[in-house]
């Protein structure tokens, strides 16, 4: 996580967008983004609950999904 936590900070300070793929770890990957300050973000390819989504999507972030959440029915 300490890796994580230092590209963000490169991020903000290079005022960049963060994109990022996190495979079964959206949840703590969106709690980290907010808790280190990131207003911009992509979570890319996202297929974990509503719940979780509804989280980044209240702190301003951006999602793109696969094609399999199109047949999911949550």
């Amino acid at each position: 996580m300490d890796v994580f936590i230092k590209q963000l900070n490169i991020a903000k300070e290079l005022d960049l967008p963060v994109n990022v793929h996190s495979r079964s770890a959206a949840k703590v990957v969106i709690a980290t983004m907010r808790e280190q300050g990131v207003t911009r973000a992509l979570l890319h390819n996202f297929a974990g609950k509503p719940s979780v989504a509804l989280a980044g999507v209240k702190a301003g972030f951006l999602f793109s999904f696969p094609p399999a959440v199109c047949r999911n029915h949550q």
